[in-house]
């Protein structure tokens, strides 16, 4: 009993110092956050003011601040929660914002806060994001450019919500509220939603009327329908003066192995961490599967050949093998290649054979989404979390088991883009959608005891649509599920004057180096997929920029033949170049695949696996 009230007395002291206690008459709590609370946050409606508040918490840097007297600098990351009887007041100082949420105990996570804040709070999640990467010009064409092709092209087009079984619960409004901001609500349901959590969504667009690049995206999604809920939370949204900068505070993620491998991959993946290590692979046709038996044996002979080739032109023994596949095609569904693979891989990092790179895509139409085809809006994502994938997951996983060999998993790369049937702008603006979905397959293969995978997060190196609530780290389905970063950039080398050397594109100083760099710093990195063009035909004269093509080969080949020594370079484990060519409209787009004529690009490719070999890489 002494030590209890010792406890109770140390927590009331701990309370009492960051101002959240009430005690005669609540003084000691108004004084401790009279420095936090100002006016302009009040919200009347609400019933929001500094008399009110019974509690109140303070986000600062990257934890909770303990010390009401911390002087507050603009260079961090400033939060606040102030809550009364009734609602929660969350003020987003460092994006300049404050809104009302109808439960005094609201949860928050800020880990990815320079991208979105997310909120738990009765039956609803909610994501803010503040965006502000509009590219086009600043104006009302330029916004509603930027509005209708990376923010509502799905949830504002009928035909989209139909192919998918969701619906309109509530009809869509734009208007300016009496805060003065213009608002668009979309209100929609994922119908057939017995396996689903949280299948109602909330959607709004908020910003001023006059303001074409900024504005703030509202993603609510509920157990029941909440649109009066989502719809008083916007009213209650204004504009503060914003004061820190928002970050992110994932830190270093931990490193998890799965404890249900086998032996083999075990070894392999210790590979994959070893600096001493460097694969390559090539990627021109993908393997099928044992129910396309024509098409089976045609595509493996096509694989053997090109192998024979990458030997006789450039000395190069595969080490990786890639291969893709889909769902399916309409209702042909997709099964994985277990004799093609181990025909032609089969390879475990030891055994002189080459690894297989699986990539499975949530599509049944091979990505075939853009801002022209308003007509074919299926995507298979919204069946994978209602579980009509799963007697398919489990065929595959029987597969998967059966190959035995290590694989390198590649599930739905390039997520936080706009060409892909999983990304954000086809999942209700909700990247948690896409994290269901991975752990869904993920989840059916430890039950059915598959211990070959070593799955590859792999978001694209520039998220396209430009946005915040897009950015790969929200995607990120877990660490208990995921082994390794895959990294993707192309240089298409069709524009002059935008074209990056090897170096800019994924070295130290490059964009995709920094922004992965401390975030993945334990975890084996692999370029799962890229290349360099040589200038396509749609855009000028076929491999007119082949001398260039040469040198970035070279360039890239100097960093990995010494890459132990290279704390950037260390890191990569393994690198796919995509073989084969962009084709539009019967032209070549993007001259990727080294055709043999290209004699000085084949011929640096030839000295730079003859240079890492001489290195002594394993």
């Amino acid at each position: 009993d002494n030590m209890k009230k010792i406890v109770s007395k140390i927590n009331l002291l701990l309370l009492s110092a960051i101002g959240i206690v009430s005690c005669a008459g609540g003084s000691a709590m108004k004084d401790g956050f009279k420095r936090f609370y100002n006016d302009s946050f009040d919200d009347n409606e609400n019933g929001i003011k500094i008399e009110n508040i019974k509690d109140a918490k303070v986000f600062y840097d990257s934890s909770y601040l303990l010390d009401k007297n911390t002087e507050l600098s603009s260079k961090k990351d400033i939060k606040y929660e102030f809550n009364t009887e009734t609602h929660t007041r969350f003020v987003n100082s460092a994006d300049g914002y404050a809104i009302t949420l109808k439960d005094p105990e609201a949860k928050f996570d800020y880990s990815l806060a320079s991208y979105r804040v997310r909120a738990e709070f009765n039956d609803s999640v909610l994501a803010v994001s503040f965006e502000s990467s509009n590219p086009y010009t600043a104006s009302a064409s330029g916004w509603a450019t930027y509005r209708d092709e990376w923010l509502i092209r799905y949830i504002n087009n009928p035909k989209f919500l139909e192919d998918n079984n969701l619906e309109y619960v509530h009809e869509t409004t734009k208007e300016v509220n009496e805060n003065g901001y213009e608002v668009q609500t979309f209100s929609i349901v994922i119908n057939d939603n017995e396996n689903v959590d949280c299948p109602y969504y909330n959607i709004s667009v908020v910003r001023k009327p006059n303001e074409f690049i900024k504005f703030y995206l509202f993603v609510q999604k509920s157990k029941t329908d909440a649109y009066q809920e989502h719809l008083d939370i916007i009213n209650s949204f204004k504009n503060v003066e914003d004061f820190g900068r928002s970050s992110l505070h994932v830190g270093e993620l931990e490193l998890k192995r799965n404890p249900n491998w086998n032996e083999e991959t075990n070894e392999y993946y210790s590979r994959l961490l070893d600096y001493n290590t460097f694969d390559f692979g090539f990627f021109r046709y993908s393997l099928k599967g044992d129910n396309e038996p024509e098409a089976r044996d045609e595509h493996t002979q096509k694989v053997i050949d090109d192998t024979k080739w990458y030997k006789e032109g450039m000395g190069y023994d595969v080490e990786i093998l890639p291969t893709y596949a889909h769902l399916g095609f309409g209702s042909f569904d997709t099964y994985f290649p277990t004799t093609s693979a181990l025909q032609v891989a089969g390879g475990n990092g030891q055994n002189d054979l080459p690894v297989l790179q699986f990539t499975l895509q949530y599509t049944r139409n091979n990505n075939n989404v853009s801002i022209w085809n308003t007509e074919e809006n299926h995507t298979p994502i919204y069946d994978v979390m209602r579980g009509k994938y799963d007697d398919y997951f489990r065929t595959l996983a029987t597969e998967v088991k059966k190959y035995a060999r290590p694989i390198l998993f590649r599930l739905n790369n390039e997520m936080n883009t706009d060409w892909t049937s999983y990304s954000g702008m086809m999942s209700l603006l909700d990247p948690e959608i896409f994290q269901i979905g991975w752990r869904r397959l993920y989840d059916i293969f430890e039950e059915e005891g598959v211990n070959n995978c070593i799955w590859i997060f792999n978001p694209v190196a520039d998220t396209c649509p430009y946005s915040s609530w897009s950015e790969d780290m929200c995607f990120m389905p877990g660490i208990d599920y995921v082994q390794a970063l895959g990294v993707t950039r192309y240089e298409m080398m069709n524009d002059d004057s935008h074209s990056l050397t090897f170096l800019q594109g994924y070295g130290p100083s490059s964009a995709l180096y920094n922004k992965n760099k401390k975030t993945w710093a334990n975890y084996p990195w692999i370029i799962s997929e890229f290349g360099c063009g040589s200038g396509g035909s749609n855009s000028g004269e076929l491999y007119r920029n082949k001398d260039k093509q040469e040198a970035w080969v070279e360039e890239m080949f100097e960093a990995f033949a010494n890459k132990r020594d290279n704390n950037t370079f260390k890191r990569y484990s393994v690198a796919v170049w995509f073989n084969t060519n962009d084709i539009i409209g019967g032209k070549i787009e993007n001259a990727l695949w080294i055709d043999p004529d290209l004699t000085d690009t084949v011929k640096a490719f030839k000295n730079g696996f003859a240079k890492i070999k001489e290195n002594g890489y394993k």
